[in-house]
């Protein structure tokens, strides 16, 4: 996970007594899914990508800021660009960030579903 994802872990809609569910952060998630990279985690990132609408500008920086200590960095990032990059959309950043508030719901259930997978 990258460096700062606690700050944007959200509290699940459900709440059990003894227990604190917590959702990561889209692109934190999809971050989660590239050192293993199998075919699975392949498919789930196109889908969470296409289904979000994730901005690549925005991945790609939590990429250069947050993983630095990755192992096999240059790899990873060849895999960013080279296979990952056509899954996802070209809006800035900002323009995801702005989104991303106001479909907090829709970000949640899909992030429920991505818990599933």
């Amino acid at each position: 996970m990258p460096t700062n994802y606690e700050e944007r872990l959200t509290e699940a809609p459900y709440q059990y007594p003894k227990i604190n569910l917590v959702i990561p952060d889209i692109y934190d998630l999809v971050l989660s899914k590239l050192e293993r990279n199998s075919p699975k985690d392949q498919a789930d990132v196109e889908y969470l990508s296409k289904q979000n609408k994730l901005s690549f500008k925005l991945l790609r920086k939590r990429f250069d800021e947050e993983l630095d200590f990755i192992a096999n960095r240059n790899r990873h990032a060849t895999t960013l660009e080279t296979l990952w990059r056509e899954w996802f959309s070209e809006q800035t950043a900002e323009q995801t960030l702005v989104a991303a508030g106001g479909e907090r719901g829709r970000l949640k259930e899909n992030a429920k579903h991505a818990a599933r997978i």
